[in-house]
Parts: structure tokens; sequence; C-alpha cells
């Protein structure tokens, strides 16, 4: 019934779409979704691992939470913004524009600024690879192998992603290949989530700069 009065009444689906543009850019509503969801979600990965104890398999040891070295810490941030110049590099030559469009009305249109920026570059990454890098990693690398591991959590982490263009998408999904690698080759998932954090921080820095040139 309220899709055939929206369609009777387009002004109302007007009013509507604007209703959720203010929701969807608020970055208070960001903030405070992430601070909910955050501890949900990696509590819920906690429990699974622990219920996994009793084959003698530790939370750490099963979420290869190990110590950072100083080598991770100037390496892979060094390595990831030489990734994602590359990358903007390559789609640009494909057509993709200089800013995702989702991304340049986020920009355009965001209130509290500091609490979107807080919920993309902390919380972001430490949920998300805790998910994907992380518990899902773990649990399917020894069923599927390593390299389908790779491609399969790089491929949900981008279907999550779908507000983006298909040149985003594809920044996602290969990045997500990049993140997958990082995570076997060093056996540690802070360092996927140190990755992770930079690539955010770097585009939100970006967003930021072409908001005040626009507004």
């Amino acid at each position: 019934l309220m899709g055939i009065d929206l369609m009777i009444h387009p002004e109302k689906a007007k009013q509507l779409d604007r209703y959720v543009e203010t929701i969807e850019f608020n970055g208070l509503v960001w903030g405070i979704t992430a601070m909910l969801s955050a501890p949900v979600l990696m509590g819920g990965c906690y429990l699974f691992v622990r219920m996994r104890q009793k084959y003698g398999i530790s939370v750490r040891e099963y979420l290869a939470l190990k110590k950072l070295t100083w080598k991770d810490w100037l390496i892979w941030p060094a390595a990831t913004i030489g990734f994602v110049i590359a990358m903007d590099w390559v789609l640009q030559l494909a057509g993709a524009p200089e800013m995702d469009p989702w991304m340049e009305k986020m920009a355009n249109n965001a209130t509290y600024f500091g609490w979107m920026a807080i919920a993309v570059v902390i919380t972001a990454p430490l949920t998300e690879e805790f998910l994907f890098r992380g518990f899902l990693f773990r649990g399917w690398q020894n069923r599927i192998g390593v390299p389908l591991t790779i491609l399969v959590t790089s491929l949900l982490w981008t279907v999550i992603h779908v507000q983006y263009t298909i040149y985003g998408l594809a920044f996602i999904f290969c990045i997500g290949i990049f993140l997958g690698i990082a995570r076997v080759v060093t056996g540690n998932l802070w360092v996927p989530i140190l990755i992770h954090f930079v690539n955010n921080t770097w585009s939100t820095i970006g967003m930021y700069f072409f908001m005040r040139e626009t507004n």
C-alpha cells in the first residue's frame, strides 16, 4: 500500500528519498551504528572461536592475532599507499572518475563528518577484517584452500559495498585480494587491519579536501 501511495503521490516519494539521503550521509548515525554493531560482530566472532577451543585452538591462534613488528609498521602502510595509487591510475585509464560518485556525494552531503570518519577509518577496518580475514578466512582455508579462500572472502567483501560504481567495486575486490595475500604472507590479522586502516584513512583525507574545495 505504501508503494502504491508513493506512486500516486510522487512528491511524497521525493520527500522520502530526501529523508533517506539525510540518514545515509549523517555521520552521527554512521558513528553510533558502527559503535553499536562492532561489539556485536566482533563479539560473535569471538564466541564462535571460543566454542572451538575444545579442539585445542586458542582465540589468538584462530584469528591470527600476533604482535606487529616495526617492519610491519613501515612496509605495509607504504605498500598500501603504493597499491592504492597504482590502482587509481589503472582505473582512471579504464575510464573511472577521479572520485567515485558515491564518495563525491558523501563529501557534498555529509554531516558530522568527524563521526563518519571514525566509523570509516577505525570501526570498519576492525569489524570487516575480523569477519573476512579473521573468522571466515581461518574457517575456510583448510576446507577450500588458501587461493579460493582469498578469492571468496574478497568477493563477499566486495558485495557489501554495492553503493559504489563498477570501478569502485573493482578497486575493492583487488584490495581485498591484497588484504588476503597479506594475511597469508604474515600469518597476522593485524596486518590486514593496518592496511585497511591506511586505505580508508587515505580515502577519507581525499574526501575531506574535496569537501573543503566544493563547499
